[in-house]
């Protein structure tokens, strides 16, 4: 019998359809928002292709499943939502971003498609964190304004004077941003993704993947700095910390990393640091009051919420004077959305990612690096939340996916955790399943 094809091809083989769907989902945050959408659709199909070659079924993991629970419910909240119209475009857009974690659970089967992930992913946040650097200079040294450190301000500009409602571009400072919108969800984005390239370039033998993925490091540490957001600052300590304690033997490489890209950062960076004790700044004050409008919110549906979407909080913000999107804060942002039933299946969500980072761990010390990328993650996540709302855009929304997806896939690969597929996930698949098989049994039986 002749062997199987597809094993048969170089492993740098573009026709490959798995790595085709990888590489569109690392490419997400190279393009602006509006692309992310066709992106997913094009990983997922691609996803199918290589599932069908395997003769397997997309499938869905422990951490998808709880997603998958909590977008459900929001689903549900339609009956009970404020403005159901935004409540049902904002589902759909999490439908459409839970693509990418399909793609990424279905695809990751061999060690060897997760290190090929984990590279792209630390390629491009190298690029990105480059570019910042470059913006950031160039803003130095030429009095660039702010349109330069935004790399699509030009198309998206034409692009969004199309839709039917205004669209803010620019953040008002000379902040970098690469190819996001704002600096605070580009810092979110490397705040997502700095833990796997980090995970990535200290683990296993160094080689030139490895050496590459440690300069990808050092940019994107760069590139969030030059963000000047201090909630990420934090949520970059955080990891850090998490990653230093959960590998002691490779303790002096990161610090090495650490201190390297501290001592190249300009008196700026030190400047908006010292304002994180500073009790009388203002974009500091006004947080506190965001939370307030919030509290106030929350008490008027604290067991529901009052729908998925920033509409209601972006309402009650303008009412009370305030020119903000969301409020500032992810738990408070779910508390208004979904009540105590969405922060709790939020944080069982979060709960999965770490429970599958510590398996990783203590599995064998392969696999510790990973568990420690992941548990960092959800610190940075968190202490980020604090501060901000990091599922916002559909970028962030997407590299969450991806990372959902990355830990849900280790749990396969190194600890043969269960999976199932895509219907079999859905709730209330099992009982409608054995009725429709009672009732087909009950049709084509032979009649006595």
């Amino acid at each position: 019998m002749p062997e199987n094809p597809i094993r048969e091809r170089s492993p740098f083989d573009l026709r490959q359809p798995w790595l085709i769907s990888l590489f569109l989902l690392v490419c997400i945050p190279l393009f602006p928002d509006y692309v992310t959408p066709f992106l997913a659709v094009g990983s997922l199909l691609a996803a199918s292709r290589d599932a069908r070659q395997q003769h397997r079924r997309l499938r869905v993991g422990t951490a998808g499943k709880a997603m998958l629970a909590l977008i459900a419910y929001f689903a549900v909240g339609l009956i009970w939502a404020d403005n159901r119209a935004f409540t049902a475009i904002t589902c759909l857009g999490w439908i459409v971003m839970l693509l990418l974690y399909v793609s990424v659970s279905t695809v990751l089967t061999e060690p060897r498609r997760a290190e090929a992930l984990l590279f792209m992913l630390s390629a491009v946040a190298g690029i990105l964190g480059a570019l910042a650097c470059v913006q950031y200079a160039a803003v130095a040294f030429f009095g660039k304004d702010v349109t330069f450190t935004m790399a699509w301000y030009t198309v998206d500009r034409a692009i969004y004077d199309l839709f039917p409602f205004p669209m803010t571009l620019g953040s008002g400072f000379n902040r970098a941003c690469a190819t996001f919108p704002n600096p605070n969800m580009f810092a979110q984005y490397l705040v997502f993704v700095i833990p796997f390239t980090a995970a990535y370039g200290f683990s296993g033998r160094r080689n030139a993947s490895k050496i590459l993925a440690r300069v990808s490091l050092l940019l994107a540490t760069a590139g969030l700095l030059v963000t000047f957001s201090r909630g990420c600052y934090l949520a970059l300590f955080a990891i850090a910390v998490v990653m230093c304690i959960a590998n002691i033997r490779r303790l002096i490489p990161i610090l090495t990393v650490l201190c390297s890209v501290l001592l190249l950062m300009p008196d700026t960076v030190y400047q908006r640091l010292s304002t994180l004790a500073d009790a009388t700044d203002v974009a500091i004050l006004e947080r506190f009051e965001l939370w307030g409008v919030g509290m106030q919110l929350f008490t008027k549906a604290p067991l529901l919420g009052h729908g998925a979407g920033v509409a209601c909080a972006m309402d009650a913000l303008g009412q009370a004077g305030y020119n903000a999107p969301h409020l500032h804060n992810l738990f408070m942002q779910i508390l208004v959305e979904g009540g105590i039933v969405g922060v709790f299946l939020l944080l069982f969500v979060v709960w999965k990612f770490f429970r599958t980072g510590f398996e990783l761990i203590i599995h064998t010390p392969k696999t510790r690096m990973y568990g420690a990328a992941i548990i960092a993650f959800c610190t940075g996540f968190c202490v980020c939340g604090m501060f901000d709302y990091p599922l916002f855009t559909p970028k962030t929304a997407a590299m969450f996916m991806i990372v959902l997806g990355i830990a849900d896939g280790l749990g396969f690969i190194q600890l043969r955790h269960p999976s199932c597929t895509v219907w079999q996930a859905l709730p209330f698949y099992q009982p409608i399943h054995d009725r429709l098989e009672a009732w087909v049994q009950k049709k084509t039986a032979p009649k006595a």
